[in-house]
């Protein structure tokens, strides 16, 4: 059983590594590229992470609000 052990723990690691986080620092376009109006900004978390954001104004009067996040892989301009 413990000679087990220590390959269970690597295989766990090796299998959590897989799931983590890919993003890419670089946008392959903004969304100008396709004529949308955006604003673009930086959101600072409490753990003092700071998150890039685009925020894209309705083009009627309204107080709803459509928040979008991904998985982590690339980044936002991947899914525009």
């Amino acid at each position: 059983m413990y000679m087990k052990l220590p390959l269970i723990i690597i295989l766990l690691a090796v299998f959590n590594f897989s799931f983590a986080l890919n993003p890419s620092r670089t946008y392959k376009q903004k969304p100008d590229k396709f004529n949308m109006q955006y604003k673009e900004f930086t959101v600072q978390t409490q753990d003092g992470a700071a998150l890039a954001a685009w925020f894209f104004p309705s083009k009627i009067d309204t107080k709803e609000l459509i928040l979008i996040s991904h998985n982590g892989e690339g980044n936002m301009a991947d899914y525009l």
